[in-house]
Parts: structure tokens; C-alpha cells; sequence
């Protein structure tokens, strides 16, 4: 009987290392958040999250002409994934590594700078508006990249209602200050295309 409850807490502890790694590969876009780290860089995680984005945009639209409905719908199961795996992956991270320093310079004990899945998300929003316009390829290239830069200006310097976002609770404000970012990168880069195209 001992035997078998001990035999049980194994599986459980099994089970729960399992989940936390799951969710650190998902948190940090099959731990790409890691590389600058890596690398000794000073850029964070985040650059490379929006990079992983840019880069399964531009195969989307190369390869898969994906619609855009399919898009939105990619965008919101990676938004509600993030919101349950976040959490648990940055207090596995706590738990692993300790408090760590950010490419700012300050130390953090949550939104650390390995956790890029934000990014990935916010990049896929601020890009979406070629795939609603079903621009060509060559368009198509050139409206990703300048969704690229304004996603990062505006995930860098949080203006206005997107530094707000940021103060929401755990995951929500990791994740929502991103999701902000992208919406406004996106709403400026369908005003050239609804014209254009």
C-alpha cells in the first residue's frame, strides 16, 4: 500500500515535469527564447519570438496562401494556450533558474525575457492584414517586414494603452501589452494596403 502511494507521487511529479517543460517549449517558441541568452546578446528573447513569427508568416504566405480566417483562428488558439501555459512555464523557470536579469538591466521574477511566445503572438496579429488583402508574395514580403519594425516599436516603447495592458495579472499582462502592440501595428499597415489593394 506504501509501495503504491509512492509509485503514485512518482508518476505525479513525472507527469508535472513533462507539463513544465511542454509549457516552457511553448512559452518560449520551441525555446527560442533561450538563444540570445545563448549568444550573449543584449537584445531580449522577444526579438527572436517576432522573428519566429515573421518567418512562419513569410512560409504562410509562400507556401499556403493560409485565409485569413484561418489566421484568426491560429491567433486566438495560441493567445488562450498562452494564457494557461505561461504561468506555469515562468514559475518553472523561477523554480530552475532564479530571478534573472533582463537586457534593460533590471532583475525579474516574471515576463522574463526567455518567455517570447507574446511576441510570436503579437507579430502574427500585427502581419494579419496581408493575408486579409491577399496581397502577392513580393507585396507581401515587403508588409510583413514593416509589420515587423512597428510591432517592435510599439512592444519597445508601450505607448499609451499598450503600457497599460502590460499591468494586467500574470499571463493576461504578459501576454495583452503584445496583443495591444500588434493590433495597432496592424490597424497602420491595412491603411496603405485597403488603398493599394
Amino acid at each position: 500500500n506504501c509501495s503504491l502511494l509512492l509509485q503514485n507521487q512518482k508518476e505525479k511529479l513525472i507527469m508535472k515535469s513533462i507539463f513544465n517543460w511542454i509549457a516552457l517549449c511553448f512559452s518560449t517558441t520551441l525555446f527560442s527564447g533561450f538563444l540570445p541568452e545563448m549568444a550573449s546578446c543584449k537584445s531580449g528573447g522577444g526579438v527572436v519570438g517576432t522573428f519566429m513569427a515573421l518567418l512562419f508568416q513569410i512560409w504562410a504566405l509562400s507556401y499556403y496562401h493560409l485565409q485569413p480566417m484561418a489566421m484568426i483562428w491560429l491567433i486566438l488558439i495560441l493567445f488562450l494556450l498562452s494564457i494557461l501555459l505561461v504561468g506555469p512555464a515562468e514559475m518553472f523557470m523561477l523554480k530552475k533558474w532564479g530571478p534573472r536579469r533582463r537586457h534593460t538591466g533590471e532583475i525579474a521574477d516574471h515576463d522574463f525575457n526567455r518567455t517570447n511566445v507574446d511576441e510570436f503572438v503579437g507579430q502574427l496579429i500585427a502581419g494579419w492584414p496581408v493575408f486579409f488583402f491577399g496581397v502577392s508574395l513580393e507585396w507581401g514580403l515587403i508588409f510583413l517586414v514593416c509589420a515587423f519594425f512597428l510591432f517592435r516599436f510599439f512592444d519597445v516603447k508601450k505607448p499609451w494603452i499598450i503600457k497599460s495592458a502590460e499591468k494586467a495579472n500574470a499571463a493576461w499582462g504578459i501576454m495583452l501589452d503584445d496583443f495591444v502592440a500588434g493590433i495597432f501595428s496592424a490597424i497602420i499597415i491595412s491603411l496603405p494596403l485597403a488603398i493599394w489593394f
